[in-house]
């Protein structure tokens, strides 16, 4: 009873040019004019709400995953609130796959296919929310900034672990975390590189034009982490 009086209410009080898609639908319409108005905590409630009325509306979804994703890296990155940018770059990949699952005909995630007529609205949200904080991780990294860099590239893989981008950000993780921990060739950082071998030890390379060059890449850095270790039997084994 609560939801359906102030459902009406809502509805009553929203008046927009081309609604007819059903009252619930009000919510994400005031979403998407809050967004070209730039207000994105207050888009993020309206889609929030349209929601807690219709769990199952899937444009609602995939609005919600672009706001979070978008206040992941314009509010919560630039002031350092990490905790905050991992909670909402988590949350919309999980809106983007509800998006598309409630409703593959509009929204299915293709996370395989590079062609641009091939990609659906979906594919393009978590293709661009990884792009952004992958990117982010480069650019940190050439600044020298190697704490920023690793959280851009854990933000990266949250956004996709999956298939070449998540292959792409765990491999240039690892070679950062390398290269700090040989840093001091004298006295490498054991700890670290047997973290990061470890951590590779469950990469696999995905299936792309580049998959050669990318075994050969995971082998390498494999390799020079276990002869920096004084394993060179495993280092041989790898070859």
């Amino acid at each position: 009873m609560r939801r359906t009086v102030h459902l009406v209410v809502w509805c009553g009080l929203i008046v927009l040019a081309g609604l007819g898609a059903g009252c619930h639908s009000a919510w994400v319409s005031s979403g998407l004019l809050y967004i070209e108005q730039n207000n994105y905590p207050k888009a993020e409630e309206m889609f929030k709400r349209a929601l807690w009325y219709n769990e199952e509306e899937a444009a609602a979804h995939y609005h919600l995953a672009y706001t979070l994703a978008y206040r992941a890296e314009h509010d919560h990155m630039p002031v350092g609130e990490v905790d905050s940018a991992r909670i909402k770059i988590a949350s919309a990949r999980e809106h983007y796959l509800r998006a598309a699952e409630l409703d593959p005909e509009k929204w299915q995630f293709n996370p395989d296919t590079e062609k641009e007529e091939e990609r659906t609205p979906v594919d393009d949200g978590i293709r661009d929310m990884w792009v952004a904080m992958y990117n982010q991780g480069v650019i940190s990294r050439e600044a020298g900034k190697l704490d920023d860099a690793l959280t851009y590239l854990d933000l990266a893989m949250l956004a996709d672990p999956t298939g070449k981008r998540g292959f792409d950000a765990q491999m240039l993780k690892a070679t950062l975390r390398y290269n700090e921990a040989i840093s001091n060739s004298g006295n490498p950082d054991l700890a670290t590189l047997r973290d990061v071998v470890a951590n590779l030890e469950g990469v696999t390379v995905p299936e792309s034009e580049n998959a050669s060059q990318d075994r050969a890449d995971l082998v390498k850095i494999k390799a020079n982490i276990y002869r920096a270790l004084s394993d060179d039997t495993k280092a041989a084994a790898l070859y």
